[in-house]
């Protein structure tokens, strides 16, 4: 059994996102922890990959940027 390493929140943020070799792209965050989070899009998203995220949570009037 794998243990992880962060605790994992779970969230349903709407999110913009892009990377080195990732123009903008659209996808919903599922889970957060301190080392990463899931994401759920149709772009091609790989483990360890480093992205510029935009979440757009219910309660803030402007996105947060990761």
């Amino acid at each position: 059994m794998q243990v992880r390493r962060d605790q994992r929140f779970l969230v349903h943020f709407h999110s913009v996102f892009s990377g080195p070799t990732l123009s903008e792209s659209f996808g919903t965050i599922l889970n957060l922890s301190e080392g990463g989070c899931c994401l759920l899009t149709d772009s091609q998203v790989h483990a360890g990959m480093l992205l510029t995220l935009h979440l757009h949570v219910t309660d803030e009037a402007s996105p947060i940027h990761i």
